[in-house]
């Protein structure tokens, strides 16, 4: 909503898709090229071990997306997620790399008023 000064804030942030940066034995949840993954289209195993991502420690805990996306929203609502306060929230929220948006976010997000497509 415009605030008095008739301003509105955006946020534009990388999600990093779990698909582009999961572990060897994750299935994607979108197809990706054959010659990155074996098997074909959706649900296949990736082999590309964590994205490229050899210099995390532990990525198996860092990178996993089951314990990552609540520190994602954390990040993305400004810590205010257990707040009733959402005053310090973004208006507009430009999400990048996203392949949980439908089983994730969107259902999260929408608590705190968001909608998106």
């Amino acid at each position: 909503s415009l605030k008095a000064d008739n301003s509105f804030s955006v946020m534009q942030f990388n999600i990093l898709a779990e698909g582009l940066s999961s572990g060897p034995a994750v299935e994607t949840a979108f197809p990706v090229e054959q010659s990155a993954i074996s098997g074909t289209g959706f649900g296949a195993i990736n082999e590309n071990n964590f994205g490229g991502f050899d210099k995390v420690e532990n990525p198996e805990v860092c990178l996993d997306f089951q314990l990552r996306r609540w520190r994602l929203l954390e990040v993305i609502l400004g810590g205010n997620g257990l707040d009733d306060d959402c005053s310090m929230l973004p208006d507009v929220i430009a999400l990048e790399e996203v392949d949980h948006y439908y089983s994730f976010f969107r259902p999260v997000m929408s608590k705190f008023g968001y909608a998106g497509k």
